[in-house]
């Protein structure tokens, strides 16, 4: 799954491309994962789903990829809660890819979402955008008190200059080791 901040903060990264640009990274990541389909949100003070992002269109998926009408704030309940909410009708394990450029405005709040989240087949990999202060997002990456480790961080200062082999790095590292420990605490089976 993806997640866009498209909070006021986060416009001239759309108008610029680099959204459009950091989606057509992410899209191999479907294919890889044999799923073709990758479900998308955008999120500011509400989160919104998008339609969802086929692999082989992906070029057609950000020509008209809107990032207004969601308010200007970040509000990431939002987002963890419409992606929990899908991931609930689905039991398969999934990936998360979090995007965004600023701290965490409700810190506790989503600090408290993803430790009950980690009971569920759910990985998070937040992504931090540019130079803001990422403590609060790096912050739940190691946050305690969780079933399995459900979280990752890694920053993007500039993601148009890192390559392709080090972008699939800092966004999958993680990734493996949950599903092995999500497999041992029968948080996903099979």
């Amino acid at each position: 799954m993806l997640v866009l901040d498209a909070s006021g903060s986060m416009s001239l990264a759309y108008v610029d491309g680099v959204v459009g640009r950091i989606v057509e990274r992410v899209a191999p990541i479907a294919a890889v994962l044999d799923i073709g389909v990758v479900r998308a949100w955008k999120f500011a003070d509400t989160a919104q789903q998008l339609p969802d992002l086929h692999v082989d269109r992906v070029g057609d998926w950000i020509a008209g990829l809107d990032y207004h009408g969601v308010g200007l704030r970040n509000n990431e309940p939002a987002a963890i809660r419409a992606v929990l909410d899908h991931a609930a009708t689905h039991g398969d394990p999934t990936l998360v890819l979090f995007f965004a450029d600023g701290g965490v405005r409700r810190n506790l709040e989503t600090s408290v979402l993803l430790r009950a989240a980690s009971a569920k087949p759910v990985f998070w990999q937040f992504v931090g955008l540019g130079s803001a202060d990422f403590t609060r997002y790096a912050k739940l990456d190691t946050m305690k008190i969780r079933l399995v480790d459900n979280c990752g961080f890694a920053r993007l200062s500039n993601p148009d200059h890192i390559s392709d082999g080090r972008f699939y790095d800092l966004l999958l590292a993680e990734f493996p080791r949950w599903l092995a420990a999500a497999r041992a605490k029968g948080i996903v089976t099979g």
